[in-house]
């Protein structure tokens, strides 16, 4: 799950209206584990539109979804 400190930081600011891309790439965390963070930051982003992100292992698929995604 994502940090306490992602948390305050999130909670720290007026992010109404922001888009927010969580990325993981882990070979030790699974989906379950992502799920739970992406909704912990949803919790904490409030007014965020937080997108469902990426849970990879492949560095190729994070640069295509930065590309295809996040830089659209």
């Amino acid at each position: 799950m994502a940090s306490m400190t992602v948390g305050i930081f999130l909670e720290s600011y007026d992010l109404t209206g922001k888009r927010i891309y969580p990325v993981s790439q882990s070979a030790s965390m699974d989906t379950f584990q992502y799920r739970q963070s992406v909704a912990f930051i949803r919790d904490c982003a409030k007014g965020a539109q937080v997108d469902d992100g990426l849970f990879t292992k492949d560095s190729r698929e994070i640069r295509d979804y930065i590309e295809n995604t996040v830089l659209r």
